[in-house]
C-alpha cells in the first residue's frame, strides 16, 4: 500500500450509473495532490469487466477468486471499508438483497478494501449481516482497475462479463425500484462482444492514476 487516504467529508451522492443513479448516501473521494485534477474514468455498459491479472481477491476461507469464477451469474461488486459510515449503513440492504435474490443466477460480492477477515466479520455482526460472504482485496490494483475512486462504489456485472451498472454512493438495495432493476439484469440475455472487441476491451480506468484506496492492514 502506498498510504493514500480518503478525505473524511460529507458529500452529495454522486452517480455515474449506466442504468440509474444511486438512490442515497455520500461518498469518500480519494485525495492526492498529484491526481486531484485528473477526472477518473469509469466503465461503460459496452465494456467488459476485465481487469486482466489485477482482478484477484480472496474469500473468507482464504481462497483466491477472480471475476471469471462468476461468469454466467449477475454479480454485484460492492467496494467498501470499515472506516466508511455510508458503506457500513449500506451493508444491511446488501444483505437483504442477497437474501432475496441471491442464488444460482445472482450474487452480492462485497469486497473490503481494508481490514482482516475477523474485522469484517465483526462489522457484519454489528450490522446484522448474515447472508453475505467475506471478501477482501489483495491490493488496490483490482478496485482501481475497475474505476473505483471513492467508496462505497457498486458495480453490477452481467452474465457475459459486461458492466451494466456503476454507481458511487450508498444505495438502498432492497427498495422496490432497485430490486426491479436487479431482476431486469438477471432476466436479460447476455450479448457477447465480437471476438476482436473482447480482445481489446478492458475497463476504461485500467490506466488511471496509481492511487491507493485508504487505510489497510494488508
Amino acid at each position: 500500500m502506498s498510504g493514500m487516504r480518503f478525505a473524511v467529508v460529507a458529500a452529495v451522492a454522486i452517480s455515474v450509473a449506466a442504468v440509474q443513479p444511486a438512490l442515497a448516501g455520500d461518498v469518500r473521494p480519494i485525495v492526492r495532490a498529484a491526481s486531484a485534477s485528473r477526472q477518473a474514468q469509469t466503465p461503460t455498459p459496452t465494456e467488459l469487466a476485465s481487469a486482466g491479472s489485477d482482478d484477484s481477491f480472496t474469500g473468507g476461507s482464504g481462497q483466491m477468486l477472480k471475476l471469471a469464477d462468476y461468469r454466467g451469474k449477475v454479480v454485484l461488486l460492492s467496494f467498501w471499508a470499515s472506516y466508511c459510515p455510508p458503506c457500513k449503513h449500506e451493508l444491511a440492504s446488501l444483505d437483504r438483497l442477497q437474501a432475496t435474490l441471491g442464488g444460482a443466477d445472482f450474487v452480492v460480492v462485497p469486497i473490503s478494501v481494508d481490514g482482516s477477515d475477523s474485522a469484517i466479520a465483526s462489522t457484519y455482526a454489528d450490522y446484522g449481516v448474515s447472508h453475505l460472504s467475506i471478501y477482501r482485496e489483495l491490493s488496490d490494483a483490482f478496485p482501481l482497475s475497475m474505476g473505483v475512486r471513492a467508496i462505497p462504489t457498486n458495480i453490477m456485472i452481467g452474465r457475459d462479463g459486461r458492466v451494466v451498472h456503476f454507481s458511487m454512493g450508498a444505495t438502498e438495495w432492497d427498495s422496490q425500484e432497485t430490486l426491479e432493476m436487479v431482476k431486469s439484469f438477471i432476466a436479460a440475455e447476455p450479448t457477447p462482444a465480437p471476438a476482436a472487441q473482447q480482445a481489446s476491451l478492458v475497463t476504461a480506468a485500467a490506466s488511471g492514476p496509481d492511487t491507493d484506496l485508504g487505510p489497510s492492514s494488508h
